[in-house]
């Protein structure tokens, strides 16, 4: 009887090995752990595009260098016009003006990358003038994959591996 048991239990751990292996032959090809993280990055767009706008209301680029700052002319034009935030002589852009560039903005998230872009129509120009405009500084987008992206990454992991 004991004997039959033993065999039972061998039976029932080999199932679950071939079970596991299964699922996780799920995740050997790089092109589906790929796909879950840009998933992941994509559903997390909000978090990308909000540290995009504050580093840019800050008139930084992505190396964390002053974009611009903007003449007393500027600052009296933007007085008439109305912008969307004030335009100071001396201080550093805030690329709000009517706030169609920031309102525009969206993560492109394909297979393998993910870039920021706005539609509004000013916003190749803007790429041409200014290097660096788009891009996180490398410690908020540290913090955005350390704190939102890898735990929802491993996430899913354990949920195609079934340990949730």
């Amino acid at each position: 009887m004991k004997s039959i048991i033993l065999w039972i239990n061998f039976i029932n751990d080999l199932s679950n090995i071939i079970e596991i292996q299964k699922r996780v032959s799920a995740l050997k090809d790089r092109k589906t752990l790929e796909l879950i993280l840009f998933v992941e990055i994509k559903k997390a767009e909000k978090y990308f595009l909000e540290a995009q706008k504050e580093q840019l209301g800050r008139g930084e680029n992505r190396d964390g260098k002053i974009i611009g700052t903007y003449s007393q002319a500027t600052e009296n034009i933007a007085k008439l016009e109305n912008t969307r935030k004030p335009k100071i002589a001396g201080q550093a852009y805030n690329f709000e003006y009517y706030g169609d560039f920031f309102d525009d903005m969206v993560l492109d998230v394909f297979e393998d990358s993910a870039s920021f872009f706005s539609t509004d129509p000013k916003t190749e120009e803007l790429i041409k003038k200014y290097e660096g405009l788009f891009g996180l500084q490398e410690d908020e987008l540290e913090k955005i994959i350390k704190d939102i992206i890898a735990p929802a990454f491993s996430n899913e992991i354990r949920k195609v591996l079934q340990l949730i």
